[in-house]
């Protein structure tokens, strides 16, 4: 194979291939001749061909015609030196001839060539015959330069040519299919070279480039059609940011204008519109003249498609020039093309186009204030979207043009509707919408698509009065200006570092460092070039930057010497950089940022650990040093450490890690603080040995200044900033600012000139003239700017705190003109302050806005805070404006306070005093100590949540005492859910059954009897300790008499009876023990020297009869297990034996170090050297390098393969065909220590056998997987262990006797490792995860497919008959037992069969049959279906018998929904098409059906999924797929008959993507639910007033659409809980009977109380049953599973259960690890807690 031959276009067009020329077929004959006459001897033939094509056919002719075999060896990019590559291709065949390809291919063709010339001798000693290379022109040049003596052994070198017609062919057909691939393409994406084979390392690149030269030697000019196309190409490879790239355009298209190809001319045309409208994104001062010349291209491509009547390509581009008539603003030409372009692409059946096209709609809406219009398109544009995305999603492969679209389109139509929600006044659900557009889109796709959500966000945010949240959102709007150049200044706001737009549909921008433009266009840039050369110097270890407040230093760090960091190497070592900026807690912050700055760049894909100690950090600091990396710590705002760490030992702490650093060779340190603060850092002298900076931290040389801009500096910075936006400075208006914005001493302080230049921004102030009209009545315009910047933050603080925040800043300056310092306490004990503020929220969010804003500074102080002022110059500004504006109070309290006497004021505050003492004490004692112990349980609980993964014993314990605590005051029971829900989610995904803590060092091997239950650890300290079930100590044997200091036991085995135990050790003996049933010290039976070489592996056959060892020898060795007996030996390897796996009786697998895996028989008689392996499997990487192999596992029933190997791979084979089925990353890169095939009973069936596969890693992780031949899916990841896991064992049904298994425990999986733990998991909770449901049945399953999908559940409270629907064509009703039988499978009573076979009544029957809907009648007599076959059918609930009356839709629509009325009398259903049907009780039809989109122009027939009648009967409400729940008033017709109203008295919006379910409670709410993952409920009152009803609350707790809403309704209680249920598979209970906090309570709140998860393909229904004791849900895998909504003492009890904390079995060993870690012994103990529930 020649490498690339795949790749290049001109081999997969080429149709014949020529005969070689005669100078060719000379030039062949002289090699053949060469080859066969150096046979036997060394030497190097260089064969030279510029092309591939004929390099091949050359290489075809040269294999016939050679007399003596040739091996060919083709070089890959990763290939590193030549001589190993041959010696991996030859192996161990000596060759006769050797030809190498490939060569231009290399990636580090350097250090290639100058091995092979040092190593040129081994050539000649090693390799006895002739060399070819193939090499061109450009890499035999490289040759003689870099390898001169290498090729100096060259006996002759050999030209092969290329003629003239067939490189203009080959040019030719390369442009063809470069023109295929490009308009193949979808034109969003931006094809770089590499996918076109085209990028500079490219061997076509190089052969296209050639053979334009040589066709210009003897052809100038060129053909037309040949110089068109390579002028494309040499325009498309060039980089599309430039000039040149749009020259060989222009010249392209001149060319095929001649040529008359329209087609190519079409294309070209749009290239060249491309090219400008990306000019106009990186150029903003011409972005209007980019865009216009990008528009007319634009334009003449589609004319000249449209001439040619290729209206596909019309479609392909259209929607590039919509985007630039959008950025033009040309709403008239936009309207018109977006609406051309929605027809062509219905046409063309393209939906994400069509989305596109409809945004364009919704745009021009916007901007004429249209709104509804506005809000209609874009919702019609995502439901668009998301069509589209679920069938590319269908599809597969589109991984990166679907997160395109996802992160650039989608959120273009989540803003259009954003706005439109905003201007309509929907404020709740405009929020949600522009923050999921937030959240989603890609700031560097679009800056200024980002800018616009922020711009509307904050909007929003402000109308609400979420006034910090509005001005955080202007703040990082101005910051993302900043960073794409949008804007020049960003306020006093923090700079970023510099960004480029990556839209993937624009050519992407050459990679450049990203200094944030303010810094790399000013003196700063100085700064970071002196501290790149303090970094690069070895005798500047640490750096402390200091200066005043406001001159940029954090600026100068994170947006300037980080990045550019990222960018450099010294001495060839990349710089790993960290930014600590937190000080509480700083060790685990800094391990975490450490962690993250790793793991980005590192080579490898290996996980890197968080550190949470300084001992693990510094490790981590000198592993960098090893793997030649340097490290950068960078600590800015260093002065809040020690506000943050008072205490001297905490401070000594980081001290004395700052030294240990500065020992490390490649550790640099950079300290950032204000000089106020320098001080603190003269303790770091006295207190650590500082000897390696002279024990001088505040140095010279150490101390690097950063101050203000000198007048000139300032200048230049202006000049340059707003040179490269799209708002530029007059030259005279810069001269001016500079001299208003200068000091005394002529500095310019940076946080001054980003203010005014960013209010001048603001204002669009760009001329000296209106800048000198800013000066009135003695004020200078800087001034006047800063006062209306200052008015500006004021007025963001909200119309109602605009006096309070004058005052506050007013408060902040003195009389005397000076800015004091004063606490946020010593604020509001203001007399001033007292008067105005109503809350105390208001001072903090007002301070948070003006410390934002850069008007007032924080000074980090103990210990308190405190706030000043930013500047002496505002201190006169803001008293003269505050007084004159707020005299009249300032008086009037002044007056008030001074005429009032001292004792009457002493008097009137004494009685007020006791007034209000007395009226409030007992309220606000009692609220603060439920608020406590509320806040405390809350906490206790979410920390049980959190370490849950970890910690799962510890978890479940602490829960308990939280739930305890819980259940012993009734009244907490109203004031929050969280303890139930997190004791309720532990129980149902707890694994961990209990752990021992062996105090064994590292326990290296393991083995489990389980039939005797008992466990065997041995761990490094040369000690083995047998363990039953319980975790109790049988035995504990000192095996250090018979090994070495230096040996360790490598592996133990019991035997079959239990009472022995074999033992093998590194110094290769294999020891026998004898286990006294008494418990007496064990005796040593045998003990055997068996190899010279330590052995490795001890392996026990099934039934534990049969020993197996293995060894660094290469040999396996049977013995007897009960006496050591020798079997059977043979040699097995020729290098270590790294596994041994026996497989049922009869096989034997083992691996070794050189990824060779081979399957043996274990009959005994066959021995010795001869033995021959069943079967051999290799293991290796891509590049064909062997991999050892460290775990074997296989299935029980000897059916599959699975092999851990050093690359973090997991490897399943078919055993008995050999066949690789797959392999699959199982840790993330982690070194996996073990791994085995388990096998279980699934709960929810209690019969099927269930295999899954599990592993354990080197971070104490162990995950199970699924068994699949196709694909395996992690299943659960189990945590626990600290560090290696060595051994899994397991007790599993495959591993017992057939009497032991009558007799077993619960299955575990039992892990133990090198933290000395043995843990014990019950393996049936690994098969299923969310395992604490009471029972399951197999619902709705097509027997021919052997799935189905349950639909929906309804239940008959009088009767305990539970009904259900799926697509099995059916309907099910069950008999339910009582909730206090033990037993509580239900019963199947009878089925109801639908049609299932399509007819003239029901053509939809075609497609599917399944039954929708069940629902029994108010007097549970009867039950009615709904289903595909078009009908709505009756039957006897007692007996399953049809019912007169067949309710019959259109043909043409599924029936999703059917309910009856309260009072049984009438029937509502609904059908795909959007229809809903009114009929009597009977069946008869009422009236005409009702289109639900009736009122419409076009009624689009949305499907309406779910309807119910409102509790009074008066109203019915109907979900449809539009989003929509609509409200259908019923009325009284002349026959006295219920009918159908002609539109929907009321429209509950606000669901995307379709509405799915809706129901009424007994008191007033409606709940409805959405695919766009949301709950949200509505008071019908409120529903039936407003014109445009709001959610009173929205619930979002689901990652995919919600299927289903139900309200617990019990009768004559008011309703509490509601359910609802997801396909993402989980089961909410919402609970809303908590009371509020004071007064006023909460209202209709619903907070979680139960989760349900784990419903196979998604939860479809919940259904209450047994009054709310249990809940049905129906699973898209067709199965029903009941719940059990366990009262508090219920789930204590259960908990207690699995703790076995009975009095007789109590332990107080338990009480170690039952404690957090850093926690005293807890109170209660859980044995007395467990007691009280029993």
């Amino acid at each position: 194979m020649v490498t690339g031959l795949t790749s290049t276009p001109f081999f997969m067009t080429i149709s014949k291939v020529p005969a070689l020329s005669s100078a060719n077929q000379d030039a062949l004959r002289s090699l053949i001749r060469s080859i066969e006459r150096s046979q036997g001897t060394f030497s190097l033939i260089l064969a030279r061909c510029n092309y591939r094509m004929l390099r091949d056919r050359v290489r075809t002719a040269l294999t016939q015609q050679l007399q003596v075999p040739l091996q060919a060896v083709d070089l890959t990019p990763h290939s590193s030196t030549l001589y190993t590559a041959i010696g991996r291709a030859l192996g161990n065949k000596p060759p006769t001839a050797i030809i190498v390809s490939g060569l231009e291919t290399v990636t580090d063709l350097d250090t290639f060539l100058r091995v092979a010339n040092q190593s040129r001798e081994e050539f000649r000693n090693n390799l006895a015959c002739p060399l070819v290379i193939w090499v061109t022109d450009s890499l035999l040049n490289r040759l003689i330069r870099d390898a001169t003596d290498f090729e100096s052994w060259a006996s002759v070198t050999l030209e092969f040519e290329t003629d003239l017609s067939e490189l203009t062919q080959f040019v030719e057909q390369t442009a063809d299919t470069i023109f295929e691939q490009l308009l193949n393409s979808r034109e969003n994406i931006f094809l770089d070279n590499q996918v076109l084979d085209l990028d500079q390392k490219s061997p076509l690149r190089a052969e296209l480039r050639t053979a334009c030269e040589e066709i210009h030697q003897y052809l100038d000019p060129l053909p037309s059609a040949v110089e068109a196309s390579s002028q494309f190409i040499l325009g498309r490879v060039a980089d599309n940011n430039t000039e040149a790239a749009r020259q060989h355009y222009e010249r392209s298209l001149e060319l095929w204008q001649q040529v008359g190809h329209q087609d190519r001319y079409g294309h070209v045309q749009f290239y060249l519109g491309l090219w400008w409208g990306n000019y106009a994104v990186r150029h903003l001062p011409d972005r209007t003249a980019g865009l216009q010349k990008s528009r007319a291209w634009l334009e003449a491509a589609i004319q000249t498609f449209e001439a040619i009547e290729q209206h596909h390509r019309v479609a392909q581009f259209i929607n590039y020039l919509g985007e630039v008539l959008h950025r033009q603003a040309d709403w008239l030409a936009l309207d018109e093309l977006a609406h051309q372009a929605f027809t062509l692409h219905q046409r063309f059946c393209d939906y994400f186009r069509q989305a596109k096209a409809l945004g364009f709609m919704a745009a021009v809406a916007i901007a004429h204030q249209k709104w509804v219009q506005a809000e209609y398109h874009a919702n019609l544009a995502l439901s668009t979207w998301q069509q589209a995305a679920e069938l590319m999603m269908a599809e597969g492969d589109h991984a990166a043009l679907l997160n395109w679209e996802r992160k650039f389109h989608r959120p273009w139509y989540l803003y259009f509707l954003g706005a439109a929600q905003r201007h309509s006044q929907n404020f709740v659900p405009a929020t949600q919408t522009l923050e999921e557009a937030r959240q989603t889109a890609r700031p560097s796709y679009d800056p200024d698509l980002y800018t616009y959500i922020l711009n509307e966000l904050r909007e929003v945010y402000f109308t609400q009065k979420a006034y910090l949240k509005a001005y955080e959102t202007r703040q990082l709007r101005r910051e993302i200006q900043s960073q794409f150049n949008l804007r020049p200044f960003v306020g006093p706001g923090r700079l970023q570092a510099s960004q480029e737009v990556t839209n993937p549909s624009l050519p992407q921008p050459q990679s450049r460092d990203h200094i944030a433009p303010e810094i790399a266009t000013s003196v700063r840039y100085q700064d970071i070039t002196a501290l790149l050369q303090r970094i690069e110097r070895k005798d500047f270890r640490l750096s402390v930057i200091y200066g005043p407040s406001g001159v940029g230093k954090s600026s100068v760090l994170q947006a300037g010497l980080l990045p550019a960091l990222e960018q450099r190497t010294f001495e060839g070592r990349p710089v790993i950089a960290v930014l600590q900026q937190v000080y509480q807690n700083w060790i685990p912050e800094l391990g975490h940022q450490l962690t993250q700055a790793c793991q980005e760049i590192y080579p490898d894909a290996t996980p890197i650990p968080t550190f949470d100690s300084l001992e693990a950090i510094l490790q981590q600091l000198r592993e960098n040093e090893e793997r030649y990396f340097k490290t950068v710590l960078v600590f800015d705002q260093f002065e809040e450490f020690f506000f943050a760490n008072s205490n001297v030992d905490e401070r000594y702490r980081f001290y004395d890690f700052a030294a240990s650093c500065l020992k490390i060779l490649d550790v640099e340190i950079i300290l950032s603080m204000k000089e106020d603060y320098l001080h603190y850092l003269l303790v770091c002298n006295r207190l650590t040995d500082l000897a390696i900076i002279g024990n001088n931290i505040l140095d010279k040389k150490i101390l690097y200044y950063i101050g203000n801009f000198t007048q000139e500096e300032t200048y230049n910075i202006v000049k340059n900033r707003t040179q490269h936006t799209r708002i530029k400075f007059d030259d005279d208006l810069i001269d001016q600012m500079v001299q208003d914005l200068a000091d005394q001493f002529d500095q310019v302080r940076p946080i001054e000139l980003q203010i005014v230049g960013a209010q001048l921004q603001t204002e669009e102030i760009t001329t000296l003239a209106r800048y000198q009209e800013l000066a009135q009545n003695g004020c200078q315009p800087k001034e006047e700017l800063v006062n209306r910047y200052l008015e500006n933050v004021v007025e963001d603080c909200g119309a109602e705190n605009q006096d309070l925040a004058e005052i506050i800043l007013y408060l902040l300056t003195s009389k005397e003109g000076t800015r004091p310092v004063k606490t946020k306490s010593e604020l509001m004990q203001e007399k001033l302050y007292e008067a105005l503020s109503s809350t105390p929220q208001q001072i903090d969010l007002i301070l948070g806005i003006f410390v934002r804003a850069g008007l007032v500074l924080l000074v980090p102080s103990a210990p308190a805070d405190s706030y000043q002022l930013v500047h002496d110059y505002l201190v006169n500004l803001i008293r003269e404006k505050v007084e004159t504006k707020h005299q009249e109070k300032i008086t009037d309290l002044m007056k008030q306070v001074r005429g009032l006497d001292k004792t009457v004021r002493l008097l009137a505050g004494l009685l007020i005093s006791i007034i209000s003492v007395g009226c409030v004490l007992y309220l606000l004692y009692r609220n603060n100590k439920l608020l406590y112990q509320v806040t405390q349980l809350e906490r206790d609980s979410i920390e049980n949540q959190s370490k849950f993964d970890g910690y799962q014993l510890n978890s479940l314990e602490s829960a308990v005492r939280v739930a305890d605590q819980f259940n012993e005051r009734s009244v907490l029971e109203k004031r929050t859910t969280l303890p139930i829900h997190t004791l309720q989610s532990i129980l149902d995904n707890i694994s961990e059954r209990r752990w021992v803590d062996t105090q064994q060092v590292q326990i290296f091997a393991a083995d489990v009897h389980a039939e005797k239950q008992l466990v065997a650890t041995a761990g490094l300290d040369q000690t083995v300790k047998i363990w039953d079930f319980s975790g109790q100590e049988k035995y504990d044997i000192d095996i250090s008499q018979q090994m070495s200091d230096s040996t360790q036991i490598w592996d133990v085995r019991l035997t079959a009876a239990g009472d022995r135990l074999a033992v093998i050790d590194s110094a290769g003996q294999l020891m026998l023990w004898q286990l006294a049933a008494d418990q007496a010290e064990p005796e040593l039976l045998r003990q055997a020297h068996v190899s010279e070489n330590f052995l490795t592996r001890l392996v026990s056959s099934p039934d534990k009869s049969v020993l197996a060892t293995a060894g660094a020898d290469g040999m396996i060795r049977l013995w007897q297990a009960d006496t050591l007996a020798p079997l059977a030996d043979w040699q097995a390897h020729d290098v270590p034996i790294s596994s041994l796996y026996f497989s049922g009786g009869q096989q034997l697998v083992s691996a070794d170090y050189e990824g060779q895996i081979r399957v043996w028989s274990t009959e005994t008689a066959e021995t010795g050297q001869g033995r021959t392996p069943l079967r051999e499997f290799s293991v290796s990487s891509p590049d064909n390098t062997p991999l050892s192999t460290f775990g074997l596992a296989v299935s029980p029933e000897g059916d599959f393969l699975a092999a851990a190997s050093e690359d973090g791979f997991v490897r399943l084979w078919d055993l008995a065909s050999g066949e690789l089925l797959q392999q699959f990353l199982a840790h993330n890169g982690r070194w996996i220590t073990a791994i085995d095939f388990v096998t279980g009973l699934r709960p929810d069936t209690a019969q099927t056998q269930v295999l899954q596969l599990v592993t354990a890693d080197d971070q104490g992780a162990i995950r199970s997987w699924s068994v699949d031949a196709a694909q395996s899916v992690q299943l659960q990841e189990l945590k626990g262990h600290q560090g290696w896991i060595w051994n899994l064992l397991h007790t599993s049904q495959a591993t017992l006797s057939q009497t032991a298994a009558a007799t077993a425990t619960d299955p575990l999986l039992i892990s133990t490792g090198i933290d000395g733990r043995l843990r014990f998991w019950d393996l049936n909770h690994i098969f299923e995860q969310n395992s604490g449901f009471l029972t399951s049945v197999i619902g709705h399953q097509d027997p021919e497919f052997g799935w189905g999908q349950a639909w929906s559940t309804s239940y008959s409270a009088s009767r305990k008959l539970l009904a259900t629907a799926g697509s099995d064509g059916t309907a099910k009703v069950w008999q339910l037992a009582d909730p206090a039988e033990a037993q509580q499978h239900p019963q199947f009573r009878f089925q109801l069969q639908h049609e299932t076979e399509p007819s003239s009544q029901c053509e939809a029957l075609a497609t599917n049959i399944d039954v929708f809907w069940v629902v029994f009648s108010p007097d549970e007599s009867t039950i009615a279906t709904a289903g595909a076959d078009c009908t709505v059918r009756l039957w006897d609930s007692e007996t399953g018998q049809p019912r007169p009356g067949v309710m019959q839709h259109e043909a043409d629509a599924f029936v999703y929904s059917v309910a009856f009325s309260p009072d049984g009398n009438y029937i509502a259903s609904a059908d795909s098409r959007g229809r809903l049907f009114l009929w009597t009780a009977a069946g008869e039809l009422v009236g005409n059906f009702l289109p639900t989109e009736a009122g419409a122009a076009n009624p689009k027939k949305q499907p309406v999924f779910a309807v119910k009648f409102s509790p009074d009967g008066d109203y019915i409400a109907t979900a449809s797929e539009d989003g929509n729940v609509k409200l259908w008033a019923l009325e009284v017709g002349q026959d006295g008959n219920r009918q159908l109203p002609a539109e929907p008295i009321a429209t509950l919006a606000g669901h995307r993507q379709g509405a799915t379910s809706v129901d009424f409670s007994g008191d007033g709410l409606i709940a409805t639910a959405g695919k766009d993952g949301t709950v949200r409920i509505w008071e019908m009152a409120t529903v039936l007033q407003q014109e445009f009803p709001q959610p009173i609350q929205a619930l979002s707790a689901y990652s995919r659409r919600v299927t289903w809403v139900e309200f617990q309704q019990t009768e004559g209680a008011p309703t509490e809980w509601l359910a609802t249920a997801s396909k993402d598979g989980s089961v909410i209970i919402w609970d809303r009977s908590l009371e509020g906090w004071g007064f006023q309570q909460p209202g209709n709140v619903f907070k979680r109380r139960y989760q349900f998860a784990g419903h196979q393909e998604g939860a479809f229904s919940a259904t209450f049953i047994h009054a709310g004791q249990q809940i049905a849900v129906a699973q898209g895998d067709g199965d029903i599973k009941l719940w059990p909504l366990e009262t508090t003492p219920q789930l204590i009890e259960r908990a207690c259960q699995w703790l076995d904390t009975a009095s007789e079995t109590l332990s107080a060993e338990r009480s170690p690890e039952s404690i957090w870690p850093g926690q005293s012994t807890p109170t209660p103990d859980i044995a007395t807690v467990c007691r009280k529930y029993e």
